[in-house]
């Protein structure tokens, strides 16, 4: 075989590059133009057609990139919507939680009203409020108008009664108000003709004139001469603006203040006192009218029952009463001729000669130091004191209020006998609920810190009072108690005279019993503590 020098394969390598360069360059493909002549197109370069191409897929490019930045901004938007819409949502939860916790209050304390106006046990503010409760007995029912009440009372039982008024007013409001959702539950004041806010509204204003009327007389100094005829005057005066409307008061305001203002009047001293008492009796003409209409419907609620009981098949009352009928028709008559004392004369002194109920209720009043009347309250003094100083000390950040009590059938009050001290009552008491996260390797996976899975109950802190016991020897007992349902149990708490037993419904589950995890039970200065968490079960391979 013969060799080729290099020089010249090097050569010949060249020649056929180029070569090869050139027919690429000169390629004319034939058979396509004269296709394209026969279509009679124009002819079209290569370059030209690459061009072409290129533009269309930059168009194409450019047609993709606003399809995608509309669909990242339609996304954006999207989210934006979700986060608004969730963020909505647990704003009006957490407006409902805030509600509801104020109607879960409302009818607690309707609950403890209802239990102590039955434990011929009252509180002043439940006598004010018993006339407003059609659910209940009519035989709880007060026949003098509050504003009566009201002035027996010295300034120091007026200033601490303002707060439980306060308290009552924002429990109405509560149980009035509609969730975020538009929902309102239904409550007992729903029958009433009136708003019960409108009632408590009332009281606090008397209650403030009469408080500062009391409060002047006590810094005034008293006139050396006709202390008896300036008595008789006042009694007088006050009699006088019984008698008149609102309309006339007002009247009577501005042309008082008109002769004050010009220095005509002759007994300074008589007029300014019609004028600061006028705000008052005006005050009282609005809360005697909403009394008698109160009046009116217990006198309804009267018939209702009496009616339910001679035709029990055609008539049904959801109230029920303790009172026999011929006490029922007493009870209306007592009733009716208030009303119509009230509205002849609301000054007439036989009305407060007629509610032997009244002085009956106002002598077994907590706290209550009605002038001229010596009431031995210290046993349920010290029981207040001893809650209130638990209730002072707050919740914690996983504590929650717990008052899930539970009604015992055959109480262990029907062992007492009436040689004990004093009557039975239940024992008052302040509970806390342990609540918390549970963060075990499921809630783990599917729940953070930002969206953290349901509360758990984890454990309870009971503190009841008995500090009246008969035999203080003796501490209280507790006895957990099995139902029905395997996941709640009842704890009873038994002591002796003059408590009954009371009980509570609890979760079902294992007790931690080391003192080091929180377990106490002891009965100390008249409290029995008792405090518990439950054992948290961790998962072992």
């Amino acid at each position: 075989m013969v060799s080729i020098p290099s020089h010249f394969r090097w050569e010949i390598c060249q020649t056929m590059m180029s070569k090869s360069t050139t027919q690429q360059d000169t390629f004319v493909w034939k058979k396509k133009e004269e296709k394209h002549r026969q279509r009679g197109e124009t002819k079209i370069q290569p370059e030209e057609d690459d061009r072409l191409r290129q533009w269309e897929l930059r168009q194409e490019l450019e047609r993709a990139k606003r399809r995608r930045m509309l669909r990242e901004q339609g996304k954006v938007l999207q989210d934006k919507a979700k986060e608004l819409s969730s963020s909505k949502s647990a704003k009006e939860d957490n407006e409902d939680w805030e509600l509801l916790e104020e109607i879960f209050h409302a009818e607690q304390n309707l609950k403890k009203q209802e239990i102590r106006l039955s434990e011929s046990r009252p509180q002043l503010v439940d006598l004010l409020a018993q006339n407003l409760r059609l659910d209940l007995d009519p035989k709880f029912v007060l026949l003098n108008p509050p504003y009566a009440l009201l002035e027996k009372l010295p300034v120091e039982r007026l200033k601490s009664l303002r707060d439980e008024l306060e308290d009552e007013k924002s429990f109405a409001i509560a149980l009035a108000t509609p969730t975020a959702k538009g929902k309102r539950r239904n409550s007992v004041f729903d029958l009433l003709p009136f708003s019960p806010t409108d009632y408590w509204s009332d009281i606090l204003s008397v209650l403030d004139l009469v408080k500062t009327r009391l409060e002047q007389q006590v810094t005034r100094e008293p006139s050396s001469n006709n202390n008896g005829d300036s008595f008789q005057v006042i009694q007088e005066a006050c009699a006088f603006l019984e008698e008149k409307t609102v309309e006339e008061l007002e009247e009577m305001k501005l042309a008082i203040e008109k002769e004050l203002s010009e220095g005509t009047a002759v007994d300074t001293e008589y007029w300014e006192f019609l004028l600061q008492n006028i705000d008052i009796f005006k005050s009282k003409f609005y809360l005697r009218k909403k009394h008698i209409q109160l009046l009116r419907q217990k006198v309804s609620l009267v018939d209702r029952i009496l009616v339910s009981r001679e035709r029990p098949n055609d008539v049904r009352c959801d109230v029920t009463s303790d009172l026999s009928s011929n006490q029922l028709h007493k009870l209306k008559e007592s009733i009716e001729e208030v009303i119509k004392k009230l509205q002849a004369n609301p000054n007439d002194p036989t009305i407060h000669d007629m509610d032997e109920v009244f002085i009956a209720q106002l002598k077994r009043l907590d706290n209550a130091n009605i002038s001229n009347h010596s009431i031995d309250n210290g046993d349920i003094k010290k029981e207040e004191m001893l809650l209130e100083r638990e209730r002072a000390k707050g919740l914690e950040e996983d504590e929650e209020i717990f008052m899930d009590e539970v009604e015992l059938k055959g109480s262990a009050s029907s062992r007492y006998t009436s040689e004990d001290a004093s009557k039975p009552r239940k024992p008052k008491y302040f509970n806390r609920v342990l609540a918390g996260y549970e963060w075990n390797k499921y809630n783990q996976t599917h729940y953070d810190h930002d969206n953290p899975p349901p509360k758990t109950v984890q454990g309870y802190k009971f503190n009841i009072f008995y500090p009246n016991l008969a035999d203080p020897s003796k501490a209280p007992t507790y006895v957990v108690e099995k139902t029905d349902n395997p996941d709640i149990c009842i704890i009873r708490f038994s002591a002796g005279p003059p408590y009954q037993d009371i009980a509570f419904k609890i979760v079902n589950r294992e007790w931690e019993r080391s003192h080091r995890k929180g377990f106490k039970c002891c009965f100390e200065r008249g409290i029995l503590h008792l405090w518990f968490n439950f054992k948290k079960y961790r998962y072992r391979r």
